[in-house]
């Protein structure tokens, strides 16, 4: 999957900011550390391989791991709720509704406490 991304046309994203996509993406699953940054050798548009993405993140995975960090599911919640807190209380209403079926159907909870609260303020 990594490798079809990663080559992509240049047309459609320069390969220094596909990597710092991927590297958010895995911090905002819960697969990296949100606090350590992407190595900045894939800041710029150099001549870094694949592989050598794919090494330094498996190397932070590690260090991160080895520490005893292993809050992957709190990271994760953290992330989305930042990213969900400035979404208007009506258009989260109209997720809410748009994807009842599929909650309904996998056994979510449709109105999510860290997601919804103190959101009637708003």
């Amino acid at each position: 999957m990594l490798a079809t991304l990663i080559s992509l046309p240049q047309a459609c994203f320069p390969t220094n900011e596909l990597y710092q996509r991927l590297w958010k993406a895995f911090q905002y699953n819960g697969h990296l550390p949100a606090d350590v940054g992407i190595p900045s050798q894939f800041l710029q548009g150099g001549n870094t391989t694949e592989q050598e993405f794919l090494d330094a993140c498996h190397e932070t995975y590690r260090a991160w791991n080895a520490t005893g960090k292993t809050g992957m599911r709190e990271q994760k919640r953290a992330a989305l709720v930042a990213n969900y807190r400035g979404v208007p209380s009506d258009i989260m209403e109209k997720l809410r509704k748009l994807y009842a079926s599929d909650f309904e159907m996998f056994g979510y909870d449709e109105h999510p406490a860290y997601l919804f609260e103190d959101r009637s303020a708003r």
